[in-house]
């Protein structure tokens, strides 16, 4: 008697977004409305804005006080964050990719890019323009001096454009990842054995 069975295995790891693995996925996915990408480590982008500036005279002490108001918007990206692809852009002959993390942004103003590097990667380009702040601070993992990036070229004797990398301390940046599901398909054929009956005498005298 025959048994069939079938064996799954998946998991899904994340691997760097290359030229290589987008052209794949365009392959199946021509509009690429169904592709996630996720950053490849958590970045925050902070808008600065003054609200003006106030003088005052200290009552006890007579001194002067200067009072400055300012707001602040900080839009943080973690790595668990989704992303969608909105379009692909040439830009001095590198592939740009205009991607939103949120669901409500369907356009370039509100969207991330990252450019096509010399090393295969496509890598954090440009923050969204938000009307009347300056332009943001970016900063990797978390908000502190030594984790601010600033635009500079992955190598210096390049024609690619420049990203945002970490001056301070190690070197880095942040790159777009998708995440890649294997599966393993085993068909599985059981046997099934009936065993040798006793009442079958084996003849002592046979040869062997």
């Amino acid at each position: 008697m025959l048994g069939l069975g079938l064996g799954l295995t998946a998991c899904a790891p994340r691997e760097y977004l290359t030229p290589r693995g987008l052209a794949d996925i365009q392959a199946r996915d021509p509009s690429l409305q169904m592709i996630r990408v996720y950053a490849s480590a958590k970045f925050i982008a902070v808008y600065s804005r003054g609200l003006g500036e106030a003088y005052d005279i200290e009552r006890r002490q007579g001194a002067v006080v200067n009072t400055f108001e300012a707001r602040r918007i900080e839009i943080p990206i973690t790595r668990k964050l989704l992303g969608a692809i909105l379009e692909l852009e040439r830009r001095n002959d590198r592939l740009l990719v205009w991607v939103s993390f949120d669901s409500e942004c369907r356009e370039q103003s509100c969207a991330f890019a990252f450019i096509e590097t010399e090393d295969g990667l496509y890598r954090l380009y440009q923050t969204p323009v938000i009307e009347n702040y300056a332009e943001p601070f970016v900063y990797r993992k978390r908000i502190s001096r030594r984790k601010r990036m600033k635009k500079t070229k992955v190598f210096s004797r390049s024609r690619s454009e420049p990203v945002y990398f970490t001056t301070r301390g190690i070197t880095a940046s942040v790159a777009l990842e998708i995440k890649k599901q294997e599966r393993v398909e085993v068909e599985t054929i059981t046997v099934d054995n009936k065993g040798v009956p006793g009442e079958i005498i084996v003849d002592p005298e046979a040869n062997p």
